[in-house]
């Protein structure tokens, strides 16, 4: 099971991701789902 997977059944949605996740592996999931995009 790839790390952000494990992260994704702990992950609570309230605490900053980036505590969570390191850099890289932001980076990984950006580049395979897109960033953050903006509201129209």
């Amino acid at each position: 099971m790839p790390a952000h997977e494990a992260v994704s059944q702990r992950y609570d949605g309230l605490t900053g991701i980036e505590t969570m996740l390191t850099p890289d592996q932001i980076a990984d999931l950006d580049a395979r789902i897109g960033g953050p995009k903006g509201v129209a």
